[in-house]
């Protein structure tokens, strides 16, 4: 059963020898690489509440601010306007709703592994090795600083970093540089499994370690050739109708023995192995005597079978 696997250790699942997690462990539970073009749609959605976001800024500030830059006394400019006021109220508007929407969306990215166009385009993001929620400082803010950098390099670096990179991940995976530098892993919600239902996640692992489980048992083998002593092996002897009773481990038997009955007879050991001390096959123990029989014919021999 399942249910009867120790849950109590801590050991990241899913990982080689070097410390890696496998793709294939991932896929035996049941998640699946988000497809690119709802990763898209998820970031268009995104950048279109920034825009949004901005429009009182670039509808009503930055005209204003354009027209103060190109005139001869900026400030005189801009102290002549009539409606500085709104000016201003328009830019720290935008500025707080846009600062608070990208706080929003690191916090929900680091601890929920979603954001609203993730949300909406049913993506969810794990640690890749843990497969749990990513974290708020490299699960987050650094893949966000990466993201952001890219766009120090206009055109190029974008297409780089955001569409370019995911094509190259050796796993095939869809991870791109700014998911290999903060550990993170975009899965499909909508047709795989949700990592963040703790119900099914945890079958999904028990399930996983089950199987692993019965691959690495092994049945004792019912063969009765001769087996080497020092081999360990099963070597059954005797049926009942109990069972199968196994002989001692430190006894050989000959080879085609049968497995029960009286054909199956242990080897005599080697002389090497006999205690010196031991007396010899067929002698008498040490202080008892022999009881003497006549011999045939002798005298006194009819007389004691009379």
């Amino acid at each position: 059963m399942i249910w009867e696997i120790d849950d109590s250790t801590h050991a990241v699942e899913g990982l080689d020898g070097r410390g890696r997690p496998r793709p294939e462990y991932a896929a035996s539970l049941g998640l699946r690489m988000a497809p690119f073009g709802r990763r898209v749609l998820a970031t268009s959605i995104e950048l279109g509440i920034l825009v949004v976001l901005q429009l009182p800024l670039l509808l009503v500030s930055l005209p204003v601010l354009l027209n103060a830059a190109a005139s001869a006394d900026p400030a005189a400019a801009l102290t002549d306007a009539g409606n500085l006021g709104l000016v201003i109220a328009c830019a720290a508007a935008s500025s707080a709703l846009t600062t608070a929407f990208v706080v929003l969306q690191l916090i929900l990215h680091g601890r929920k592994g979603t954001t609203v166009g993730k949300a909406a385009t049913g993506i969810r993001s794990v640690n890749v090795r843990t497969l749990e929620r990513p974290g708020f400082w490299r699960g987050a803010v650094v893949r966000y600083l990466v993201l952001g950098a890219s766009f120090l390099v206009p055109l190029v670096g974008p297409v780089l970093v955001i569409a370019c990179s995911p094509l190259f991940d050796p796993e095939r995976r869809g991870r791109g540089w700014a998911d290999m530098a903060g550990a993170t892993w975009f899965v499909d919600a909508r047709n795989g499994l949700n990592p963040y239902d703790a119900k099914r996640m945890r079958i999904a692992r028990k399930t996983a370690a089950t199987d692993l489980a019965d691959e690495r048992s092994e049945l004792p083998s019912l063969a009765t050739s001769a087996v080497a002593p020092s081999s360990g092996a099963y070597i059954p002897v005797t049926r009942s109708s109990g069972g199968v009773v196994g002989a001692p481990r430190g006894e050989a038997y000959t080879a085609g023995a049968a497995p029960g009955g009286t054909d199956a007879a242990p080897v005599a050991p080697s002389a090497a192995a006999v205690d010196p001390g031991a007396p010899a096959a067929g002698a008498p123990a040490p202080g008892t005597r022999e009881p003497v029989h006549p011999a045939a014919g002798a005298p006194g021999s009819t007389a004691a079978a009379l």
